[in-house]
Order: C-alpha cells, then structure tokens, then sequence
C-alpha cells in the first residue's frame, strides 16, 4: 500500500537536477562530457571515457571484436604508438591492470586511468590525449592484431570454468531464440583467430563515435581548465556522417514459468534462483525523482528480504548456506529487469531450499512487513549510501559514474566474461 501511494505521488515529480558542482556539456559532434572538482584525495584525478557499444552490436561474423577492440586500445595509439602508453602511465605511477584497465560487457565498453597522482603540469592533458585517442586514435595495426589474437585465445583458455559454461548453457533456455544468449564478450574462438584486420577497423570507426561516448573525469583540479581542455581538444574529433543506431534487443514474455536445469561437472555447489521478470524502468524515469524513488523502495524491500533470509541461514539444519534477494537486469539482460531470490543449499536440497523461498515470498505477500523491519532497513541503507561531511565516497563515485556514462545498471553477480 505505501509502494502504491508513493508512485502516484512521485508521478508528479520532475527529472532530477544535475549537481551544481558536476559541469555537464554536449560537444557539437555529440560528445558527453561531465567534469567534477572534488579535494579528496588530494591531488589525484580520475578519467574515465564510455563507449555506449559492447558485444551485442556484433554480428555473427564478429563475435568478440568489442571485446578485441578493448585490448588494441592498450597496444598502439596515435599519441602512444606501440606499448608506449604502459611507458607513460607507469612514470607517473599508474599500474595497469589496477589503475590502467578497461571492460567490455554486453552494452558498453569502459575505459578508465585511475588515481592519477597530479604531481606535474602536463598530467591531465596527456591522460586526456589518451582518451581522445581511445576514442577516435587506435592504429589497429595488423602486427598487433595477430599478435594479440594468442593473448585472447588464452584468456578464453583460463576463463573457461564452470560457472561460465553453466550461466552460458542457461542462457539459451532462459532466453530462448534471443541474441543475449549468443553474445557473451568473450567471443568465439574461430572468429578471434580468423578476423581480417579491415573488419577491426570497420567495426570500430562505425561504433566509436562521439555521439556514442561520454568523457567523466573527477579529481582536484580547477573545473573550469578542464572542462576548457576537454572542449579543444575532444571538439576535432569529426561525427560520421552515416547514422549508425544502437539496436534494441527485447526480451519476449512467456506466458508459462520457465524451469532450467544446468549441471557441470566441475561445480563444487548447488545453486538455485528464482527470477520474477518486469520492464525496465525507461531511461527518463531512471534519472528522474520518481526513479530514485522507486529505487529507493526495491533497495528497501530486497534489504528486508536479506535480513529474513539471513536468520533463516542462522537456524540448525537450514536449508541452504546462503541466500538473497535482490533486483536489476534479468539473468545478463539489463533491457529487462527481475526480482531475484537466489540460495546456495547442500547436494539434495534443491526441494527444501526452493519451499522455503517460496514461503517466505507468500509469507510477505499475504502479511508484508514489520514496522521494526522497515526502520533497521532505512537506518542501514541511510549508513551506506549517504556520503558523509559532503565527501564523494568510491561508492558514490562507482554510481555516478554509471548515471553519468549513460549505462545505468542495477548490477547483479555475474560470472567473469
């Protein structure tokens, strides 16, 4: 009743002001940038450049090149030919692989230079010239690319693990017949190994463009210089001509519950999930009051839910070791959204640990919470998620930073891709 209340009256909210310290601009090729002045740590700055395209843009000719693309961009640029971008970074004390790192995931791809110590002049223009020439300067040189087709193949070789080849097997019977289940960013061996160079290329000055990413960079400078150098110097950087749109890729209801059984023979656990499907909230409403509040309200509900779940697991002879709820993207899906409740439970126990999540979710349904439940919900959430003496915490940064670049995820535990 108070969900239902509070949606009517959040309906007459408006969008959500952007923060008078976070300077937002859209260069005229479309580029997105956001710059934030913020003292802690001191001297230390934070960039980061969003490319709104991950793996599931490929065809099936070019499964993995997004994937592919994000290692080229750490191995020759036009400023930094060759691997002398690990030459720079490491002089100013940036490791990669810690503070120098990208992903790919299904929709995006993210590159990021980290606690960048500000101990020069100079720094932040050249950690800018990087991601300038991330977005619109990798050489893709052939040598580099056969070079590094071994270095994928053998990071397939090591990812290979159970849980991926279980979440991989599910996907087709989760989501039947859909382009999710076929896209996962590692790619396929045959075409990582058999790809044309000119194919690489293709695919990156098609979905590289200005009016895909969004340039974020924190830290304690002066605002105004940057947002000044992020103007010249991201401004040259031409919009193709040839529109080239992000695909919507839809998730078909089913009418009947769906039932997947996945085992393999390396798994040391028993796992269980039950997912309730429902739309998205559309991107206007995410960034809207509305949206915070409704976010506010599932990140209530989960946390009770967690909290029940928890004195379950405490009782002898429990039915699982572990289990929770939780909302965001369906299965590896983020175009649609699902309530999950997932447990671990002993070798067996599938039946008793799935009646007992069931019970509890009717329990809730037929007499809902306590007033008890909802005050140490709220005073838990209030500790987490509200920075404090106005200082940017690393947590609130992380969701900043995926407001900001245009992806807004719910994440949900996921196996490595």
């Amino acid at each position: 009743l108070v969900c239902c209340l509070s949606i009517q009256l959040v309906g007459q909210l408006g969008p959500l002001p952007i923060d008078p310290n976070t300077r937002k601009g859209t260069l005229p090729n479309g580029l997105t940038y956001y710059v934030r002045a913020n003292s802690e740590p001191k001297n230390q700055a934070e960039f980061f450049i969003a490319q709104k395209v991950g793996s599931i843009e490929e065809l099936d000719n070019q499964r993995g090149l997004a994937h592919f693309l994000e290692h080229m961009a750490f191995n020759g640029l036009r400023h930094y030919p060759e691997k002398s971008l690990f030459t720079f970074t490491e002089s100013i004390g940036v490791k990669f692989g810690t503070n120098l790192n990208a992903y790919t995931s299904f929709e995006e791809t993210v590159y990021n230079i980290s606690a960048v110590p500000l101990s020069r002049e100079g720094i932040i223009d050249s950690c800018l010239l990087v991601l300038h020439d991330w977005a619109d300067g990798l050489l893709l040189e052939p040598k580099a690319i056969d070079e590094e087709r071994g270095v994928i193949r053998e990071e397939m070789r090591t990812r290979n693990v159970a849980m991926l080849r279980v979440y991989q097997n599910l996907g087709y019977k989760v989501l039947p017949d859909n382009k999710y289940a076929y896209r996962w960013p590692i790619g396929t061996e045959e075409v990582i190994m058999n790809f044309q160079p000119q194919e690489l290329r293709d695919y990156y000055e098609k979905w590289y463009r200005p009016d895909h990413q969004a340039i974020i960079v924190v830290g304690d400078f002066n605002a105004d210089i940057v947002e000044n150098k992020i103007k010249t110097l991201f401004g040259d950087i031409e919009k193709p001509g040839t529109p080239s749109e992000i695909p919507t890729i839809t998730v078909e209801p089913n009418t009947t519950p769906i039932f997947a059984i996945e085992t393999d023979p390396e798994m040391t656990s028993t796992g269980i999930s039950v997912n309730y499907k429902y739309d998205a909230l559309p991107k206007e409403v995410k960034l809207s009051a509305q949206g915070l509040i409704l976010n506010y309200f599932m990140d209530i509900i989960t946390a009770m839910y967690n909290a029940r779940f928890q004195e379950i697991v405490m009782k002898p002879n429990a039915p699982f070791s572990e289990a929770s709820a939780s909302t965001g993207g369906f299965f590896i899906v983020d175009a649609v959204n699902a309530f999950s409740v997932d447990a671990n439970c002993k070798e067996g126990g599938i039946k008793d640990a799935y009646t007992t999540l069931l019970t509890e979710l009717a329990r809730v349904k037929q007499h809902g919470f306590t007033a008890s439940e909802y005050e140490r919900a709220k005073a838990n959430y209030l500790t987490n998620n509200v920075p404090k003496h106005g200082k940017i915490t690393k947590r609130t940064l992380s969701k900043a930073f995926r407001t900001c670049c245009l992806t807004v995820r719910c994440r949900v535990s996921k196996p490595p891709l």
